[in-house]
């Protein structure tokens, strides 16, 4: 008997879980629970109504503990979590129909497959390839207007190296975060110039 563990707290795992699922089988030609052409039936965000008999953990750790405590459990993590404690991970069929390991590699080969335009507002949606289809990305917003030259140049200077700088890389890759990709970092880097480009 498989025991489906979630987070019980608002979090932006359950959105970029609860999202994948929704998308997965929510196109109508999903099959959940038996019932032929049903859908996801609890929708997506940082928090869903979760169904009877299910388990809540507060947190990356008290998913853990809830996996741990029951036989059967499967639940879902933070990639960085799951990583740095060695917990052990699926695969997940992606749209290719290709088996991957939610690895630091396959995290960041999942933004590089994506057509991700030049608004860089996109959800991480049929992913292929060698790509994980269970990705999440942190958006970081600037004004292109309204710095002081001294601190338009200490954005630039701190993003351009936490984006593209061996060090800062190699620091997220430790701490369980997937870099970006190099296309997609260059695009970035292009577009973090226009940090401060406006009075």
């Amino acid at each position: 008997e498989i025991i489906p563990v979630h987070r019980s707290d608002g979090s932006g795992t359950t959105s970029v879980f609860t999202t994948y699922l929704d998308w997965a089988v929510g196109d109508g030609s999903g099959d959940f629970e038996g019932v032929e052409g049903s859908n996801w039936p609890l929708g997506n965000g940082t928090e869903v109504q979760w169904v009877a008999g299910t388990i809540g953990g507060q947190g990356n750790e008290g998913v853990t503990a809830g996996i741990e405590q029951n036989p059967g459990g499967l639940g879902y993590v933070n990639q960085a979590y799951a990583l740095i404690n060695q917990l052990p991970t699926a695969a997940v069929i992606n749209s290719d129909g290709n088996a991957v390991q939610a690895t630091i590699e396959a995290t960041t080969e999942a933004l590089e497959v994506l057509e991700v335009p030049d608004t860089y507002q996109f959800d991480i949606l049929g992913v292929g390839g060698d790509g994980f289809p269970i990705t999440g990305a942190v958006w970081t917003f600037f004004y292109e207007c309204g710095y002081e030259e001294n601190t338009k140049n200490m954005l630039l200077d701190y993003w351009t190296w936490a984006i593209a700088s061996d060090t800062a890389i190699n620091l997220a890759t430790d701490l369980g975060y997937a870099p970006l990709g190099s296309g997609l970092r260059g695009r970035v880097l292009e577009t973090i110039q226009r940090i401060g480009i406006e009075d």
